[in-house]
């Protein structure tokens, strides 16, 4: 398996928003205490990764506010209390996400507006534009960060 690939693997299902069935009812506290870590985005115990921003209120049914907002805190909080040897691998930095990304993203991704934001020609191209995969350049800046994240 290439590189890259085994970089970016981590990444699978980063994207669903939903909570799992044992967070329904508790508070976030009791959840990143609760979760087990080895569910949660892991990387070969070298800390979780923190999912990439998405570009788009309810794009792929997805909820914005929990992945960009929610998720860049939880996933360090729960990497700390699992005791996790490395830092989480910052995914959302690497690809343009911010704390204050309500006020900085467009409304989305479009080949017009990854003229002016850099960050949506990882998502937007000719090849495709979804608002939460990435297109070819885009799962190269993930892989580049998953990669030193690994320290590769």
């Amino acid at each position: 398996m290439p590189v890259w690939w085994r970089a970016t693997a981590a990444y699978v299902g980063a994207e669903s928003s939903a909570p799992p069935a044992e967070w329904r009812g508790k508070s976030i506290i009791a959840c990143e205490l609760t979760f087990p870590a080895k569910k949660f985005f892991c990387c070969a115990n070298r800390g979780q990764a923190i999912p990439p921003p998405l570009h788009q209120l309810y794009s792929i049914g997805a909820n914005q506010t929990v992945i960009n907002s929610l998720y860049p805190k939880l996933v360090p909080l729960i990497n700390t209390a699992n005791k996790l040897q490395h830092p989480s691998i910052d995914v959302f930095t690497a690809m343009g996400g911010a704390s204050d990304w309500a006020k900085t993203f467009p409304a989305s991704c479009t080949l017009a507006t990854a003229k002016t934001y850099p960050p949506c020609g990882w998502w937007c191209d000719a090849q495709s534009c979804d608002q939460c995969h990435p297109n070819n350049a885009g799962y190269t800046v993930m892989a580049a960060a998953m990669m030193k994240g690994i320290g590769l």
